[in-house]
């Protein structure tokens, strides 16, 4: 995986008025997580967007901080204003090149099912998986093929061929990807295997005649027990 740069400078304030002081000043709080301290950073918040709708949150990145030290990091967490979606605050945790990791990878489909040339519906039920590998073997993201999917079909966690060097640790029976017909054309299919009203009531006369055959059929014994008694 490529390792992007990104700039930081250390800071010494904390608080939420503080981090509103930096907000205002174009600046982005955050914190380094690292193996024998945690670092309070800050970031230039126009370089901070433009990296994440760039490259995203799945990559590794060169962290220069304050033009002096340089630390190989993950991102942990973003933290957004939920209606303006401005970034309020970013975590990130340090690595080590030859030590393995666990975080998330982003799975990408390729193609487009067959079913849904019959009216089926490409359903993604899960966006990432969980991975264990080395910072240098994180993949940008992991493909699967789901042209050949019909309506009805599914993709398992266990269909995914990982990259060398990286090992999925979800559950192989969980679904990632599901061919479905929308809603209402289920319900058309549903109407069409139940029987109708004329198939599911009896023909008329055959249920006495079951009644009468049943009371005959009770009579005969009795006379036959009768006859048995005699």
């Amino acid at each position: 995986m490529e390792t992007i740069k990104l700039s930081g400078n250390l800071r010494t304030t904390t608080g939420k008025g503080k981090a509103r002081q930096l907000r205002q000043k174009g600046l982005i709080p955050g914190i380094v997580y690292g193996n024998k301290e945690n670092l309070l950073i800050s970031f230039d918040s126009k370089e901070m967007s433009l990296l994440l709708k760039k490259t995203g949150t799945h990559n590794v990145l060169s962290l220069n901080l304050d033009n002096k030290k340089e630390k190989m990091v993950i991102f942990k967490e973003v933290q957004k204003d939920v209606l303006s979606r401005d970034i309020l605050h970013v975590d990130l945790m340090e690595i080590s090149k030859k030590k393995k990791l666990k975080i998330n990878a982003l799975v990408e489909e390729v193609g487009t099912p067959v079913g849904t040339k019959m009216g089926g519906i490409l359903t993604r039920l899960l966006r990432e998986v969980k991975i264990e590998c080395l910072p240098e073997n994180i993949p940008q993201s992991i493909k699967i093929d789901v042209s050949n999917l019909e309506v009805g079909q599914t993709l398992h966690i266990g269909d995914l061929k990982a990259p060398e060097g990286v090992a999925i640790l979800n559950n192989p029976e969980d679904t990632l990807f599901a061919v479905k017909l929308p809603e209402a054309e289920k319900a058309k299919e549903e109407e069409a295997e139940e029987p109708s009203a004329e198939e599911a009531a009896p023909e008329e006369g055959k249920t006495e005649e079951k009644a009468e055959a049943k009371t005959g059929a009770s009579a005969d014994a009795a006379k036959q027990k009768t006859a048995d008694k005699d």
